[in-house]
């Protein structure tokens, strides 16, 4: 995972991580980066999993979420989510048409394709 991101400014509010993840791979490693990136004066923490909605186009909320919420501390909201990008070759981010012929898409990978790109990018 490119560690580009950095941590949010929060002045101080506890952080609420709002985790966009389909799969158990991107729950693993987005809850990994913030692990690995909180600072260790940072501000208290948390972590929920949103899961999209196929019946109305929305999204899943947690109980847990909603009960958060509900303390009025005003936390910072902090959206996260995976982006898989193709291979760089020569330069360029761009499917192949190898991609297009074997049904795959180098931006939304199967569960099976996101580890075997996890386990090779270590």
């Amino acid at each position: 995972m490119n560690g580009d991101a950095g941590w949010p400014d929060s002045a101080g509010r506890p952080v609420v991580f709002l985790l966009e993840a389909d799969t158990a791979v991107e729950r693993r490693v987005l809850r990994r980066w913030v692990h690995d990136n909180a600072p260790p004066e940072s501000p208290p923490h948390e972590v929920f999993v949103l899961r999209p909605t196929e019946q109305d186009s929305g999204v899943d909320v947690p109980p847990e979420l909603e009960r958060r919420l509900a303390a009025h501390d005003d936390p910072l909201m902090q959206p996260l989510r995976m982006v898989w990008l193709p291979p760089e070759r020569d330069g360029a981010r761009v499917a192949r048409l190898r991609d297009v012929l074997t049904f795959t898409n180098p931006r939304n990978p199967t569960a099976v394709q996101q580890l075997l790109l996890q386990t090779r990018s270590g």
